[in-house]
């Protein structure tokens, strides 16, 4: 896949708060070009509180950037992340590391809220881009 992974999956499993890690993106489609970066997921242990995963954040930014020799690298906290980046992450990544029981539960739940959402999202995202092809958001 890339230079360096097999150091980078081996810090991640060595991280008993992460659940579940990913490469998504360009990355994980096999499109990646010379300007493209790395996008990272990760699930992180529920008990931590926001503030945590924000440092965790940092962490895994940096930690990864120096196992990689990039700075081209993405870290989205999948605990305070949207429901349809969510589902993106889920549907379209590389699973890199995986706790299968609390991954599967988070999946489950964010699929949960993806389908009983789907519905309203469309028909919002159509009504938002008829009013743009008309003239504009306001």
């Amino acid at each position: 896949m890339f230079k360096g992974i097999g150091k980078t999956k081996k810090f991640l499993d060595s991280q008993s708060y992460i659940k579940a890690a990913y490469i998504f993106g360009s990355m994980a489609k096999k499109s990646a070009g010379p300007m493209s970066d790395i996008d990272f997921a990760f699930l992180l242990d529920n008990k931590m509180s926001k503030q945590e995963r924000f440092r965790k954040r940092l962490v895994l930014i940096n930690k990864i950037s120096s196992l990689l020799k990039t700075d081209k690298i993405d870290v989205v906290i999948m605990n305070d992340s949207n429901y349809r980046l969510n589902f993106e992450i889920i549907r379209t990544g590389k699973l890199i590391k995986d706790n299968e029981p609390a991954r599967v539960a988070a999946e489950t739940g964010i699929m949960s809220v993806y389908y009983d959402r789907k519905f309203y999202d469309d028909r919002h995202d159509r009504i938002l881009l008829k009013q743009i092809e008309k003239g504009g958001l306001l």
